[in-house]
């Protein structure tokens, strides 16, 4: 999972984000006016996962006002704005995508964070593919044993939810932060059958101070 520090203003996502992309990328030049998919991967950080570029872009561009989106929406590339309108990620409370969040799907969820230190506290399992003579399958583990978790709760409310990111990372501090990610599903039990729940497994996050309220 990566900090995103979103951007002041205009000029400092200009500079992040007409970039020149990476040196093989002949066709883009730093500095044109044009934000092309090269120039965005290189600010996300990622090649070619264009939902994780998008991801990006809606966080990083999350403490300008409506005006000054609109400036940078111009100057992207055809391409881009058709990315956007494909893949861009919703928005949501806790509560909203503890009953909304579709698996698969490219969320941001915004709430009060909690760590969660009791491996008792959740008993829920995740679906892990495995290789066994070059045939892929898929087993069934806890999900205490692949991610650290934490609650993440509605200002407004009591109601959570889960927030995954993966084992070892960094502790975050309890307090208001933006995640944003890829919904993954949740089961009760470990079978085919149990009920099934969802939550996110987090790509970015950023602090409230840092995106505003």
């Amino acid at each position: 999972m990566k900090s995103i520090v979103p951007f002041a203003n205009v000029t400092d996502a200009l500079t992040s984000l007409d970039n020149g992309g990476r040196f093989y990328n002949w066709v883009s030049k730093a500095n044109d006016g044009k934000i092309s998919t090269s120039e965005l991967a290189k600010a996300a950080g990622v090649f070619t996962d264009k939902e994780r570029m998008m991801l990006f872009l809606e966080m990083s561009l999350m403490q300008l006002s409506d005006d000054e989106k609109q400036q940078i929406w111009e100057r992207l590339s055809t391409d881009l704005v058709q990315s956007f309108q494909k893949h861009a990620p919703q928005q949501m409370l806790p509560s909203e995508a503890r009953i909304h969040a579709k698996p698969s799907s490219m969320v941001v969820v915004k709430g009060v964070t909690r760590w969660v230190e009791s491996k008792d506290q959740f008993s829920g399992f995740i679906m892990v593919p495995i290789m066994i003579d070059k045939v892929t399958s898929f087993t069934m583990i806890p999900i205490v044993e692949q991610y650290d978790l934490y609650e993440l709760r509605d200002h407004e409310s009591d109601e959570y939810f889960l927030i995954a990111q993966a084992k070892g990372s960094e502790r975050l501090p309890d307090q208001t932060m933006q995640f944003g990610g890829v919904i993954r599903e949740l089961r009760s039990r470990q079978d085919k059958k149990s009920e099934r729940g969802v939550f996110l497994e987090a790509i970015y996050y950023a602090p409230v101070s840092q995106v505003g309220e």
